[in-house]
């Protein structure tokens, strides 16, 4: 027992350190230590065992496969992060290709409608080419390019509102006068974009020419007259003071710039018969109005094309009111007024179905594809007028509201005998103080307090 080495010094415990010190053995180095110190204590080995150098052998080699599935791993995550990076790299440099060549206008906005990035085909579109357009809006952009661009900034300002508010892609026709004289005609597709809380985060907007596919000259008759229409409804959107005046004015242009007989709009109201009622019109001659009694449940007066529009949401279309059974409870009263053929738009605000926009012709059928979804567009406009009018009331009526509350408040402070004063927590600038405490200094107002 004296022959054996002491406890402190025994090989096994003179191992045990590297052991421990590398545990994973990442440093190739370690290996090598271990070979160098078998060889320098092969006698003490030895001494211990054959089960001591058992040991020894079984966890040079563990850690040997360790250190080699170590590698192994760390190449296979670095070949997968140089992958991800380069297919990262390969779609940046498709979406740039897509953007420089694309001869679509291409504009993302941020959640406030704020221009981020533009392709040159936008940037040329607007003669944008020399101005920062980064962070400003249609507003402010229409200051820097030509005047004649500035009626389509604005009209682009009122699709966004629409897109945002809808929370569904707007798609409209804009007629974009140039300074040569012509007018392009760009067909508008903006899609919203909301982050993961439901609010507002970016803007696509997707335009494209479509110019050339109405060469004809009753064709550019029509699309001049769809760009009049068009702006003198935006026009109304942004002007009307009431909801009464947006109606009517509405009407009378569908039937003095489109050509149209008769038009009229009905509300839907939530009566016991499920009634239509007429709040605008223009064309109709006196009494004509008074014979509707449309309602919107699905019985014989429900299944006209005011009815349909509101019921079923979607567009109603009779060619020919002689032949339509759905129109047979008008039918007489129509064809002595002139009529042939009616078609019924749905008018959505405040998330639902609010009422219907009926026109009326003395063709058989004037609505061709183009004109219904000019038409449908002006509907959609009715709406958004709708919505902005009642937000902008309510509006109005909180601020009245607050300012009442406001004075009757300042109203019971300047009544109280003893002095009142209201002091900001962050600059210690007196906000308000009554007349009591005035009466102690009369720059009280305007000064400032410290602790």
């Amino acid at each position: 027992m004296d022959n054996l080495p002491n406890k402190r010094c025994h090989p096994v415990h003179r191992l045990l350190p590297f052991v421990w010190g590398y545990p994973s053995l990442a440093n190739a180095n370690a290996i090598t230590d271990w070979q160098n110190l078998i060889h320098t204590y092969s006698t003490e080995v030895t001494m211990v065992g054959a089960g001591a150098a058992l040991f020894l052998a079984i966890l040079l080699f563990q850690s040997h496969r360790t250190h080699l599935r170590l590698q192994q791993e760390i190449k296979r995550r670095i070949k997968a992060e140089k992958e991800i990076s380069k297919e990262h790299g390969e779609t940046d440099f498709y979406l740039q290709t897509l953007l420089k060549y694309s001869p679509d206008t291409i504009c993302f906005k941020d959640g406030k409608s704020r221009w981020q990035t533009a392709n040159p085909a936008a940037l040329k579109l607007f003669e944008l080419e020399a101005v920062d357009y980064h962070g400003k809006n249609n507003a402010e952009l229409a200051d820097f390019t030509h005047p004649l661009y500035r009626d389509a900034f604005l009209t682009c300002g009122v699709a966004d509102r629409q897109a945002w508010e809808t929370k569904l892609p707007v798609s409209n026709l804009e007629a974009i006068p140039t300074p040569d004289g012509k007018t392009i005609m760009v067909d508008m597709l903006k899609i919203p974009l909301f982050d993961k809380n439901g609010e507002p985060d970016k803007l696509l907007e997707i335009g494209r020419d479509i110019t050339q596919y109405h060469a004809t000259k009753e064709q550019k008759e029509e699309l001049a007259g769809a760009y009049q229409l068009t702006s003198q409804v935006r026009h109304t959107l942004i002007h009307a003071e009431t909801e009464q005046q947006l109606l009517d004015d509405i009407c009378r242009l569908i039937v003095d710039h489109e050509g149209f007989g008769f038009a009229w709009i009905g509300r839907k109201e939530t009566d016991d018969f499920h009634s239509i009622k007429p709040v605008a019109q223009h064309g109709f001659e006196a009494g004509y109005m008074d014979t509707l009694n449309i309602t919107w449940n699905d019985s014989e007066r429900g299944r006209g094309p005011a009815g349909v529009a509101v019921r079923n949401g979607e567009i109603s279309h009779i060619h020919d009111i002689m032949s339509s059974t759905d129109f047979l409870p008008w039918r007489e009263e129509a064809h002595k007024q002139g009529f042939n053929s009616v078609l019924g738009l749905p008018i959505r605000a405040t998330g639902e179905i609010w009422g219907s926009l009926v026109i009326y012709a003395a063709e058989s059928d004037p609505f061709t594809p183009s004109n219904i979804q000019l038409l449908e567009g002006l509907a959609g406009d009715i709406g958004f007028g709708i919505q902005s009018l009642h937000d902008r009331r309510q509006h109005l009526e909180t601020a009245q509201r607050m300012e009442e509350s406001s004075r009757f408040l300042r109203t019971v402070i300047d009544s109280l005998t003893h002095p009142f004063v209201v002091i900001n927590a962050g600059t210690y600038r007196i906000e308000m103080a009554n007349r009591a405490a005035q009466a102690l200094n009369s720059n009280m107002e305007c000064s400032t307090c410290h602790e």
